[in-house]
């Protein structure tokens, strides 16, 4: 009687069941004639049950299509009926557009990818069409909440230009007519420490004496290759990522040069972050580059081969890589300040910033942001936005004043030789610096500063520095006399040599006449 009891069945049990597909089914018991419909719901992980009304099997499959159409519909208009309109299916068509280009991120992929709180992770069941302003924000503020510290505004809006990039494809196959509004995230530009001269000679000591002492860093040790590779950073103006310094082959360099000792770098940037460039260098970096062939092969390197760090054929690996390295070598100069942190950036901001000081306020911000494969607004924002002001950026005109001074003391001529020189007739500079003679320069053989200064070593030449200048103080004490009034040239600050001796010819002409 027992036994008889146990293999009873109950009259609620499944007696008949069909899967039609994934999370819908129809089954029938013993208890009713009619088919029922049960339904996985995917937002709340449970099953809807209803009851079909129908008694045969035909008519209820079709009885549950169209309950599950119309319940999904209404329980989330969001979600996408289908997966040709689901924003997952969009996303990974922007993964395969931008796989090829080089300027892509691969900070961009994760944020797509990300298996929490990815983008796809969020919104891959909506539907494309359905996605607003307002489930952006909620999508931003739940980044907010899953992180101990609040995302950066510059990180909210990658994410939200990411998700213009996928409606944007939408746009373009036709699913949608225009893009919704999208959140405005502010941003505060947050421009990188660049390093100053004396953090810089720092760096390039403690990098060479780690290449000397033959440093390991995590297996991989500190070569001149290394250090060589940092400051080919400074002299090419190049972005230390996979498309620029990482990515160039010995097939993009051309040296040249120019009439006289003058030599430089043409640089085929083919994976630039602004796109394609051509991009010259300083001369500093042929030598830089020279050191990376072997002078004892006979044979010229191979085009196909990297420059720096050649025995990587992962470029990422080749960055972190370097990175570590570069840490490594702030740590031994005693730069690794958590407050000020450097990064390998840090070195291509110190190049721009340091170009534009030594040239003396002569280089053209646009041509140096054209080969630097920026623009002046960057220049401005981050590039330049922490440099100091120096006296040494004002042009070589504004700086002459100063040096009149000490040539009218030197001759006891100090009001009348001020207002001379001062107007730009004569071009006379005395300086001393940290016990440097400076040469006394002409009219008629104007110098720039770095080639005035220089250290007289021989007898010889500091005899020949004094003759010169005691002959052009002569001449500016007696012939040009201060009791006639000169008359002011049509020219005011004549740099060319035939210009200036018209110049200084009409004046004594003139002085004779009175």
């Amino acid at each position: 009687m027992a036994e008889s009891a146990g293999t009873k069945r109950s009259i609620d049990s499944v007696v008949s069941l069909k899967n039609l597909r994934k999370g819908l089914a129809i089954y029938k018991t013993g208890r009713s004639p009619f088919w029922y419909i049960r339904l996985r719901d995917p937002l709340t992980s449970k099953y809807v049950v209803r009851s079909s009304k129908e008694t045969s099997r035909l008519e209820a499959i079709e009885t549950a299509h169209e309950f599950a159409d119309s319940y999904r519909s209404k329980a989330n208009s969001e979600l996408a009926q289908t997966k040709a309109t689901s924003f997952e299916h969009y996303a990974k068509l922007v993964l395969a557009a931008q796989k090829t280009k080089t300027e892509w991120s691969h900070r961009d992929n994760r944020i797509l990818t990300r298996q929490k709180d990815g983008l796809i992770a969020y919104f891959g069941k909506h539907d494309v069409t359905k996605i607003t302003a307002g489930m952006v924000l909620e999508y931003l503020a739940k980044l907010d909440q899953s992180r101990a510290k609040p995302l950066a505004d510059s990180t909210k809006a990658k994410h939200v230009i990411l998700i213009r990039k996928v409606l944007t494809m939408a746009v373009e196959d036709g699913l949608m007519h225009t893009l919704p509004p999208m959140p405005k995230a502010k941003t505060v530009d947050t421009p990188r420490h660049a390093f100053t001269d004396e953090e810089y000679v720092r760096f390039s000591k403690a990098a060479l004496e780690c290449a000397k002492r033959g440093v390991v860093v995590r297996g991989v040790k500190i070569t001149d290759h290394h250090a060589k590779m940092f400051k080919f950073v400074v002299h090419s103006f190049l972005r230390p990522t996979v498309g620029e310094l990482f990515g160039l082959k010995h097939k993009d360099i051309t040296v040249y040069s120019e009439q006289g000792p003058t030599r430089y770098l043409e640089l085929n940037v083919r994976g630039g972050k602004t796109g394609h460039r051509v991009s010259v260098t300083l001369s500093l970096a042929v030598a830089l580059y020279g050191s990376t062939l072997d002078p004892l092969r006979r044979t010229v390197p191979d085009p196909e081969d990297y420059v720096w760090m050649p025995e990587y054929p992962n470029r990422t690996t080749a960055i972190n890589t370097a990175r570590r390295l570069f840490n490594h070598i702030l740590g031994e100069a005693g730069l690794a300040d958590p407050d000020r942190k450097l990064h390998p950036y840090s070195l291509r901001h110190y190049a721009l910033q340091a170009r534009l000081r030594s040239s003396h306020g002569r280089a053209n911000i646009h041509t140096l942001a054209k080969n630097a494969g920026t623009s002046t607004d960057q220049l401005e924002r981050f590039y330049l936005k922490r440099m100091p002001p120096n006296m040494s950026t004002a042009p070589e005109q504004n700086r002459r004043r100063s040096n009149v001074l000490e040539l009218a003391t030197l001759i006891g001529r100090r009001k009348w030789l001020l207002n001379y020189i001062s107007s730009g007739y004569v071009h006379t500079e005395v300086q001393h610096q940290n016990g440097q003679l400076c040469r006394l320069t002409s009219p008629f053989y104007p110098r720039s500063r770095s080639e005035v200064c220089q250290h007289w070593n021989s007898p010889l030449q500091r005899l020949s520095a004094f003759l010169a200048s005691v002959f052009w103080l002569l001449c500016c004490y007696f012939y040009l006399w201060p009791s006639c009034v000169l008359p002011k040239c049509s020219d005011p600050m004549p740099y060319r040599q035939s210009e200036a001796a018209v110049c200084i010819t009409r004046q004594l002409k003139t002085r004779n006449e009175c």
